[in-house]
């Protein structure tokens, strides 16, 4: 009888073992899920739209993955080959 309880108990704790780990591993897993759709898109406004659109210089849009307008313009100012994007942001 001894032995069948030690055989029991040892079953029990494969299993809950078990059962810790697949909840570990789910609970990484949706986070990463909801990390990684937090970082989508940024929210883009009519003004981002404009900065980063076709109808620019391809040397005067926004790059993707600038959001900041004013560092945006900030950039174009300090390079003497794109003081000429100034005309189109004022």
């Amino acid at each position: 009888m001894g032995i069948l309880i030690k055989m029991k108990r040892r079953t029990l704790d494969y299993i809950a073992i078990g059962i810790f780990a697949v909840l570990i591993v789910g609970s990484l897993l949706i986070n990463f899920n909801v990390s990684k759709s937090a970082v989508g898109k940024l929210p883009e406004n009519d003004a981002l739209v404009w900065y980063k659109s076709d109808d620019l210089p391809e040397d005067c849009r926004m790059p993707e993955y600038e959001d900041n307008i004013e560092e945006w313009k900030k950039n174009l100012r300090y390079n003497k080959e794109t003081w000429h994007c100034l005309k189109y942001f004022e």
